[in-house]
């Protein structure tokens, strides 16, 4: 197998939005399909962002099945986040969105249209990625216990298994991996149902692009876009107060985050479905 050429890594750009201007903002402005936009939220936001109006009353069953009240509430974050982005690129109320599942779970917009998206839920966090092609988010705080509780020698090729080995941060070396076959395994539709083990992100890849960020306050984020990334927009939701002066409703205000070189990682940008 071919050694990984190297990518040239993507124009990354970082944002803050308000949750009163989250379902107003079209996410997808750009023009430039080659690219995606990634919506992240804290479970403190959850209050401003009023899922009591935007969830369907499926989300909210699928919300309470849950045993605890954490999870319960990071599921609610993740798909009031989902109706909120998508409103406005697809011109629709939030709660006028209609989705369905695919045979492997997962899950599109019943509109016409094509738009894309992503969700990811851990920790004390939820994101939703947008794009014009099929695409994979998934994020995991280094904090978070979860991660830990799972073998590392399910998750990892045998090539990722010894530079996992070597490493001088294993957990982070973990992450940066499980995050971005996560997020492949997402945008493939496949979900868990890949076998993590049976190829390396070591090696080269075929038809997806995958960017790895290690976000401050140690959370990793993997993105995975079916053919070329060229950009990708990342927006941090905060609260705002609302108001009922809709002409002066703040813009999104870019935030300079500098992450270093090593932050930013542009894997192997060619990945095939096989079978």
């Amino acid at each position: 197998m071919d050694s990984p050429a190297k990518a040239a890594a993507p124009e990354v750009r970082f944002f803050r939005v308000s949750s009163y201007a989250l379902p107003r903002h079209n996410f997808l402005a750009r023009r430039d399909p080659c690219g995606a936009a990634v919506i992240l939220a804290g479970l403190d936001l959850l209050p401003c962002l009023h899922p009591e109006k935007h969830l369907s009353l499926m989300e909210q069953a699928k919300a309470s099945r849950f045993w605890f009240r954490r999870d319960r509430e990071r599921c609610r974050l993740a798909h009031t986040l989902k109706r909120l982005a998508l409103a406005d690129p697809m011109s629709l109320a939030p709660h006028d969105l209609i989705f369905h599942q695919d045979q492997g779970g997962k899950p599109s917009l019943s509109h016409s249209g094509r738009l894309e998206f992503s969700l990811s839920h851990a920790g004390s966090w939820a994101a939703i990625a947008i794009a014009q092609s099929p695409c994979g988010v998934d994020l995991e705080p280094m904090a978070s216990a979860e991660f830990r509780s799972y073998p590392v020698e399910a998750a990892l090729h045998p090539k990722e298994l010894n530079e996992w080995d070597r490493s001088a941060d294993p957990d982070a070396y973990f992450l940066r991996i499980w995050t971005g076959k996560e997020a492949l395994s997402k945008a493939l539709g496949l979900g868990l149902s890949m076998d993590f083990r049976s190829f390396s992100l070591i090696d080269r890849l075929q038809a997806y692009s995958l960017l790895h960020l290690q976000l401050p306050a140690g959370l990793h984020l993997s993105m995975a876009l079916k053919g070329k990334l060229d950009w990708m927009d990342c927006y941090f939701v905060t609260s705002y107060k609302e108001t009922a002066d809709l002409e002066r409703l703040p813009a999104p205000e870019n935030l300079d985050l500098n992450l270093p070189a090593e932050n930013v990682i542009m894997m192997s940008h060619k990945f095939s479905r096989r079978g």
